[in-house]
């Protein structure tokens, strides 16, 4: 971020990608769930959800 003649420049920055393989590799399987998660899995299906 620079200012150039009183104008504000913001350059993008690259974002990282990951793989699937990358995000679950990052993943506790034995994770306890929260109540809230729980709850929100356990919820009726609200709209045309396939399931």
């Amino acid at each position: 971020m620079t200012i150039n003649n009183g104008c504000l420049i913001i350059e993008p920055q690259k974002r990282p990608h990951y793989s699937l393989e990358e995000l679950l590799a990052q993943c506790d399987p034995h994770a306890e769930m929260s109540e809230e998660d729980r709850e929100w899995i356990d919820a009726p299906a609200v709209g045309k959800e396939i399931l």
